[in-house]
């Protein structure tokens, strides 16, 4: 009884919810229209705002380089066929992003660019368990590695927000791709002789710091935009007071469509069960150690299940833009209630260990994109952008106190990893799911501008 009282609950919920969703979208649609004059004004304005804004942020990006020389990263372990690797003293070479195409859309509140980098170096040192070949290179137990990414380009995308008299760029979303990687290694400052080729699919050893150097990468690119707030909205905008009101109130309604476009996906995939803890997710990792000196080697098993799934809320405003027949509709969203769950056992020393681990992501943000044409069927793109913050607890380690440090670098390489994978891959499949659900998105009609 309480089971078909539940779900005749959660129906009249979706309905409800949708109808409401749907009224809302649509009057707000069909309010979201700037005079023609003004349009062809603002697009204007904006083209030259563009090239100021090019100028500013190459600026910006000289003053940060002469200011930090190099990024750090965080400590990341791994392990692969009871191989454990230990990366630390990441440190990136700042980077130069070039500006090959920059357009700030003032008409859809949108900044749309394409940078490159060139060739991005980084460094680190290596740590490992056993002396062998991992993935076509020679890993020696303890050695500096140089990496080179070759002709990294980035497409990206921001949604402009006006605060106070000015611009703010938000909901950054970024596409890496770069042509060909290279893994130089040194043992006692003398380079080996063999350089090390990957690809950007590759499983290489660089799939343990993709996510922190995407990362990274973003977050400085947001910094140098932030150069933008220096510019006066109501000086590009030609101070007419009454004019940047009605432009005000034109982006107003234009983000709350956006959030509430959104809302709607969200909200449809938890009150459809998308979200339940009974589609979890297992996982697990397997951390090989010894002590220093010592020749036998041990095996730490961790299996478990990550959590929290239903807790996907977005995180602040989002933005989107229409044209040409397509709608495209993005934010920022996270995971309030994120943790990866294990129960551990190994042997050492002739004594049984049993117990948990357990790990809370408190810092973890994905930006989720909602394309739909014309005629097609939505997609919807989900990428992880941060994670970090990690709380890492362990019950009944006793005298194995001492593998907490190697536990915390191969558990965060291990959480970063299935984030940028298998996590992403179970919400984008699950929010497509209730997009394709959604008439205030399935059957979308472009309406001009």
């Amino acid at each position: 009884m309480h089971r078909s009282i539940s779900r005749r609950t959660r129906v009249i919920r979706i309905a409800i919810l949708q109808f409401v969703l749907q009224s809302v979208v649509m009057a707000t649609s069909t309010q979201n229209q700037l005079p023609e004059y003004y349009a062809e004004e603002i697009q204007r304005i904006g083209n030259n705002f563009a090239d100021n804004f090019k100028r500013a942020f190459n600026n910006e990006g000289i003053r940060l380089r002469k200011a930090h020389k190099s990024i750090e990263l965080e400590n990341v372990g791994f392990s692969f066929d009871n191989i454990y690797v230990d990366l630390s003293d990441i440190k990136l070479n700042y980077p130069e992003f070039r500006v090959n195409y920059m357009n700030i859309d003032l008409e859809q509140g949108i900044i749309n660019y394409k940078l490159s980098v060139g060739k991005l170096l980084f460094r680190s040192k290596l740590q490992n368990v056993t002396i062998t070949r991992f993935k076509g290179l020679y890993v020696h137990a303890a050695a500096k590695l140089q990496w080179t990414l070759h002709k990294m380009n980035i497409t990206g995308s921001a949604g402009l927000f006006r605060v106070g008299d000015s611009f703010v760029a938000k909901n950054n979303r970024n596409l890496y791709y770069f042509e060909k990687g290279e893994i130089e290694q040194f043992v006692e400052d003398q380079q080996l002789p063999e350089t090390t080729s990957f690809r950007e699919n590759d499983v290489s050893l660089f799939r343990i710091l993709q996510a922190s150097v995407y990362a990274a990468l973003s977050s400085k690119i947001k910094r140098q935009m932030d150069v933008i707030t220096e510019f006066s909205a109501s000086e590009l905008l030609l101070d007419e007071s009454e004019e940047i009101d009605k432009y005000d109130e034109y982006l107003g309604r234009r983000t709350l469509r956006a959030n509430l476009l959104i809302d709607s996906v969200i909200n449809r995939a938890k009150t459809t069960g998308l979200f339940d803890d009974s589609e979890a997710i297992t996982t697990g990792v397997v951390l090989p150690y010894r002590r220093a000196n010592a020749t036998t080697r041990h095996l730490l098993i961790a299996r478990g299940e990550i959590g929290g799934m239903h807790t996907f809320t977005r995180l602040r405003d989002c933005s989107m833009s229409e044209r040409d027949g397509e709608l495209r509709v993005y934010g920022e969203l996270g995971l309030t209630d994120y943790k990866f769950n294990y129960q551990y056992t190994t042997e050492y020393e002739g004594f049984g260990f049993a117990g948990n681990i357990s790990a809370k992501i408190y810092r973890n943000t994905w930006m989720l994109e909602v394309i739909k044409r014309v005629g097609e069927k939505p997609a919807v793109i989900l990428t992880a952008d941060k994670v970090g913050d990690i709380e890492i607890d362990y019950s009944n380690l006793g005298s194995l106190t001492w593998l907490t440090q190697p536990l915390r670098k191969i558990l965060t390489g291990h959480i970063k990893m299935e984030t940028d994978e298998r996590v992403r891959d179970f919400l984008e499949k699950r929010l497509h799911s209730a997009a394709l659900q959604l008439p205030i998105i399935k059957d979308y009609q472009h309406r001009s501008q």
